[in-house]
């Protein structure tokens, strides 16, 4: 055996041994770390047509007659389960991140023409993943954010789940509300099942006041981005004022809202530790004159002359944050895009009477003063006046 490496070994094959080694290491043998892990439960009833099953991560299962949606789908396992739960057809995998705990199993899915819908901001770890592990930086690495945790296979992908838009399914409405956090492209399904609102949460917490792991809202050297992140998304989250928490890892959580605002606390306490400014969610427009407010915490100053009916005109309206704009633009896959998220509205409307959002100009045309135009005209309908030499 020659001391040089195999030049038919791919950075990918030889992670994907990396793994398997590991896993079969006698270092680390136990009951529940086999080689070929397989779940030994059975699907949980959670309502009439809701059931959970404890797999790689929890994968939850919303029927319709004898047909079904999955929310992520971990191992495939799910699948063995089908006919007792009077399920003759699987219709859509619907994935809230993209950790391989979420989806190894999407080849099965695959195989079986079980159409996959993913994150828009994740797209690349599904469909383009391979392409991911022939670039990712290894060494001297400063870029900490945890897609090594992605797929090495790619899995075809057939619809997107954008932010702030609803998939629909037999009756189903699902809103995608952005939860970045875990990861930097999660999402949260929103949807009433059984008269309920439920919250598919991912990874967003674990159990009341936890979460799953720390160390995945490190997104850079010495940066804890994601505890930020997830600040912003209970806070978003729980404006919801959901039912059932559905989590990817612990129990389902029945009235969720105090475990959530404990864990946001205990978030709040890690980021004063770490940093001398608010979190995101803490970050106030104030009043300028009785009809201008000024929000100067956010990427860049955005202004708001709200009328007295409540009509608004903004002058910019970027990204929610620095962190928000840094993370977005710097540290995102090639293949991904600016992700934005709606801030100050709220507090607008509570606090200075804002009814609708009628008109938005930009000062200029950089990113970071006008990324939310986008989504002011596609929410809101707002219209966007522009100088002529900026059309």
């Amino acid at each position: 055996m020659s001391g040089h490496p195999d030049p038919d070994v791919s950075r990918r094959r030889f992670l994907q041994g990396t793994g398997a080694g590991v896993a079969a290491s006698p270092l680390i043998a136990s009951p529940h770390s086999a080689q070929h892990f397989e779940p030994t439960g059975k699907p949980e009833k959670l309502s009439d047509n809701l059931f959970v099953l404890e797999d790689t991560c929890n994968v939850y299962l919303i029927r319709k007659g004898n047909r079904a949606v999955l929310i992520d789908f971990g191992s495939g396992k799910i699948l063995d389960f089908l006919v007792d739960l009077g399920v003759s057809r699987v219709d859509w995998i619907l994935h809230t991140h993209h950790h391989r705990d979420q989806a190894q199993g999407d080849l099965l899915a695959t195989a079986q023409r079980i159409p996959i819908a993913v994150p828009e901001h994740e797209r690349q770890f599904f469909e383009a993943v391979e392409n991911f592990w022939r670039n990712r930086r290894i060494f001297e690495l400063y870029d900490m954010k945890n897609d090594f945790f992605s797929l090495t296979t790619n899995v075809p992908v057939t619809a997107l789940l954008r932010d702030y838009a609803t998939f629909s399914w037999e009756g189903f409405d699902f809103f995608v509300q952005p939860t970045p956090g875990h990861t930097p492209g999660s999402i949260t399904l929103l949807a009433t099942v059984d008269s309920k609102r439920v919250a598919f949460s991912g990874d967003l917490m674990h159990s009341p006041g936890k979460l799953q792991t720390l160390y995945d809202l490190q997104y850079y050297y010495q940066e804890h981005e994601g505890v930020d992140f997830s600040i912003y998304s209970l806070t978003e989250l729980s404006k919801w004022n959901p039912d059932l928490l559905c989590p990817s890892h612990g129990q389902p959580v029945s009235n969720p809202l105090p475990g959530m605002e404990e864990l946001s606390r205990k978030l709040r306490d890690w980021h004063a530790y770490w940093y001398a400014h608010p979190p995101t969610s803490d970050l106030e427009p104030y009043a300028v004159t009785p009809h201008l407010t000024a929000s100067t915490q956010s990427t860049s100053s955005f202004y708001a002359i709200i009328s007295n009916s409540g009509k608004a005109l903004f002058v910019d309206y970027g990204s929610a944050s620095w962190t928000f704009f840094q993370v977005f633009s710097r540290y995102v896959d090639t293949f991904d895009r600016m992700r934005f998220v709606e801030h100050s509205i709220e507090k607008l409307r509570a606090r200075y009477g804002l009814k609708s959002i009628d008109v938005a100009m930009p000062s200029h045309i950089h990113d970071d003063h006008l990324n939310g135009f986008p989504y002011l005209a596609g929410r809101y309908g707002t219209k966007v006046w522009c100088y002529e030499n900026m059309v």
